[in-house]
């Protein structure tokens, strides 16, 4: 059956290639269109990160963007695939949630009531749920990395910055499209494609696109595969030069058995004094999971100082249990609709997005520290429920550039969900929380000279929150040790309001004919809100950013180079942790731990020296430090050599621990990016492009255990294409990436119960294979 479906997903995509190629009688696509322009200067890329189309020379922002070319070639599939194409961006997961960092500003929370501090944005929508981006990443013309506080424009949960992801829309009167299907190791089979079709001349036009992705994981347990069907469906309708209405559909499911965790070698902790696991056990290698004979050995260590320290257990329960792959999966389906209206009143723009999002999350993953899934038994799955509305008015008068706009915000979401460890840990949330935010905003830039320009905006948020849930247990007390599946154990609940303004003023000024020096200081700040537990509410983070850019274009625009400082003022940092809540139960609380700051620069420079050859390098320093970080946490679970902080107790029970002083986790002092790209032009007309290229990161905390096994050593990813681009409208291409096969860890979980044990997530190993595109 299998194989039956990756040979029907070929041959039906060759199929509709081949018959839309054969209709082609007038060659619409040439091959200009697949090799590099003959003009050996770049043209300018056009972005909309400020609501409104500018030249990515000409935004006052810290941006990154990738092309839609430069995602494919890149291999993109999936959020965690950006980790080393972009400087100063880490990105894990937690099962299928993107756990997003730039700069180490993010959300590792392990519930589905954390919130992230990137903001996801697709086709200029609000993603609800960090889960809603898996499999969004087919038929897109860019994607742009926005770096620091987005408030003004993109309100809460924006502090660490925001990803747009751009798809290509609708064009009217052509008919076209294409195709790409690529095989590679690990089994992998994929195919992605586009057909845009005209219904009425300079009115309608349709554009379908899909992707099918199927491979085996990388981790010896199976995990980390990718098997996700994709398919969105655009109509666009111009009845008029000033009237514009674009409906918008998109479908995602994502299977198999999803994110796993690889097993960080414990021994690589000096606490603990053992030799590495490797030669304990045997059989261990980067790709070993945490479901492993290895971790379970470390577990069964464990069991022994539990029952030591608090005494034997009935037979047949054991503190922790072991960890296990049976049973590990991911049935997650996504759906997503919405409009824009796009109306010209004159010399002013009115805008109008609704848009309404639904997530049905069924899955079962293994974070070190639990066996955790949303299937609570009778409780259904975890499901999540959006609206959103945005309108805006732009618009130009004299020397002022604004915009003005309203949001409002209102999810849903059911959270039935089990976490079974063992005796230390096991029982289900039955938890239902709203929230709603209304937000009214608006920027302004002005031209004080031609060469002179200010700009101003503001954003006021009101957000409420409101859960309620229910915890059940099997081990906390006299009554749930009756050997009954679940018993009652407390209810929980509470509201947070939030009312916050949000700024940002800039000043820039054009030193030259295409230079362009700017100043920023602006907020945002990530939500907080009411605990899984009864529990006090954590406060929201809040983040003030100062940047300093300068950006050139040389030589007609065939060299440009960029240049930005920063500096980072990280308030009431969240962090997710092991704690009592006021009732004495155990489980993970969010806790507003302190403050941090964040401090460097970067430099990103491109060079095309001829119409054949295109340098392009990026790096970037981030120079951190939690300069408070304190929380208290259980004595019992602080095992020898679970945590590298300074631990106290002062309260019998209690540990304070203190982490100030440490860089921030998944902040590394160095990143970047470099590669070349040589195109050699036959006498037939086609075109051989050779693209190597590399990335790194120096070392980096990835968890905020701070032991030295948490520490990773960084690394250097080595990449190569090779594209044969034809006459007409195909090309084929071989890869290879991170050919030395390199570990990459973007994050990871430490255990609070067993000393020095760590879950991380694990980048690709070397892969290689073959893509076929056609365009018609």
């Amino acid at each position: 059956m299998k194989v039956h479906f990756k040979a029907a997903t070929c041959i039906a995509s060759l199929a509709i290639a081949t018959a839309a190629y054969a209709n082609d009688t007038n060659g619409s696509t040439s091959a200009a269109a697949i090799a590099p322009q003959d003009d050996a200067a770049s043209g300018d890329i056009i972005v909309t990160a400020q609501r409104r189309e500018e030249s990515l020379q000409k935004t006052a922002l810290a941006i990154e963007v990738l092309s839609g070319e430069a995602l494919q070639s890149g291999g993109v599939k999936q959020f965690t695939d950006l980790t080393s194409m972009i400087p100063g961006v880490q990105v894990g997961s937690g099962g299928p949630a993107a756990q997003v960092y730039i700069r180490g500003v993010g959300d590792f929370g392990a519930t589905a009531v954390s919130n992230p501090a990137v903001a996801f944005n697709v086709d200029g929508v609000y993603a609800a749920r960090p889960q809603s981006v898996g499999g969004q990443f087919f038929d897109l013309a860019r994607v742009e990395v926005l770096k620091g506080p987005q408030g003004t424009l993109y309100g809460r949960n924006a502090s660490g910055g925001a990803i747009n992801l751009i798809p290509n829309r609708p064009k009217l009167n052509q008919f076209g499209g294409d195709v790409q299907l690529s095989v590679q190791n690990y089994d992998g089979y994929s195919s992605e494609g586009a057909l845009n079709i005209p219904l009425v001349d300079d009115v309608a036009a349709l554009r379908f696109s899909y992707q099918v992705v199927t491979r085996d994981g990388y981790l010896s347990d199976g995990t980390n595969d990718d098997k996700h069907q994709s398919a969105r469906l655009q109509l666009l309708v111009k009845p008029s030069d000033d009237v514009s209405v674009l409906l918008w559909g998109n479908y995602t499911h994502l299977g198999g058995k999803g994110m796993g965790q690889a097993l960080l070698d414990p021994y690589g902790n000096p606490s603990q004094n053992r030799p590495p696991v490797s030669q304990t056990l045997g059989g261990y290698d980067a790709w070993t999971s945490i479901t492993g004979s290895q971790a379970n050995y470390l577990i069964g260590l464990a069991n022994a100082r539990y029952t030591s320290l608090l005494g034997p257990l009935p037979t047949g329960v054991n503190y922790l249990n072991p960890l296990t792959s049976a049973g590990i999966y991911q049935d997650i389906d996504m759906w997503s609709i919405h409009s824009e209206i796009a109306i010209k009143l004159g010399g002013v723009n009115l805008t109008i997005i609704p848009a309404y999002q639904k997530a049905i999350l069924d899955y079962s993953i293994v974070p070190t520290f639990l066996a955790y899934t949303s299937k609570a038994p009778g409780y259904g799955t975890e499901n999540s429920k959006t609206f959103s509305l945005e309108t805006r008015l732009d618009g130009e008068l004299g020397g002022l550039n604004w915009v003005v706009g309203a949001f409002y915000y209102h999810e849903s979401q059911n959270q039935p969900s089990t976490a079974s460890a063992g005796y230390l840990l096991n029982n289900f949330h039955s938890g239902r929380q709203t929230t709603e935010a209304l937000a009214a905003f608006g920027q302004a830039t002005y031209s004080v000279t031609d060469a002179i320009r200010l700009t101003g905006g503001l954003r006021y948020t009101d957000e409420k929150k409101d859960l309620t849930g229910s915890l059940h247990g099997i081990y906390y007390s006299s009554t749930c040790m009756t050997g009954s599946l679940y018993c009652h154990v407390q209810d929980y609940g509470g509201s947070t309001s939030v009312q916050r303004v949000d700024w940002k003023a800039g000043l820039e000024v054009d030193v030259a004919d295409k230079s362009m020096a700017y100043l920023t200081v602006s907020t945002g700040f990530k939500s907080g809100g009411p605990q899984l537990a009864d529990a006090a509410p954590y406060r929201p983070e809040r983040l003030l950013a100062y940047e300093l850019g300068l950006k050139n274009e040389f030589f007609g625009n065939k060299l440009q180079v960029n240049l930005e400082a920063f500096y980072w003022d990280y308030q009431d940092h969240q962090e997710q942790i092991i704690d009592f809540d006021d009732a004495g139960v155990v489980g993970p609380l969010i806790r507003n731990a302190g403050k941090a700051k964040s401090y460097g620069g970067a430099a990103t420079i491109m060079f095309r020296p001829t119409r054949s050859d295109r340098f392009n390098f990026a790096v970037e320093y981030n120079e951190t430090k939690y300069s408070s970080f304190i929380y208290r946490t259980p004595s019992r679970f602080l095992a020898p050599g679970s945590l590298g902080c300074a631990v106290t107790t002062p309260v019998p029970g209690i540990s304070e621990v203190d982490c100030s002083g440490f860089q921030l986790a998944h902040a590394p002092k160095w990143s970047g990016s470099a590669g070349y790209t040589h195109s050699f032009h036959l006498a037939n007309g086609a075109t051989v492009d050779a693209a190597p290229n590399l990335s790194f990161a120096s070392s980096r905390w990835i968890s905020t255990s701070f032991i030295p096994n948490a520490r990773d050593a960084g690394y250097v990813l080595l990449n190569a294409d090779l594209t044969y681009s034809a006459p007409s409208n195909w090309s084929v291409s071989a890869f290879m990436r991170n050919i030395t096969n390199n570990a990459v860890y973007p994050a990871g979980i430490p255990s609070p119960y067993v000393a020095g044990l760590i879950g991380a997530n694990l980048s690709p190993p070397r892969t290689y294979g073959v893509r076929l595109n056609v365009k018609f």
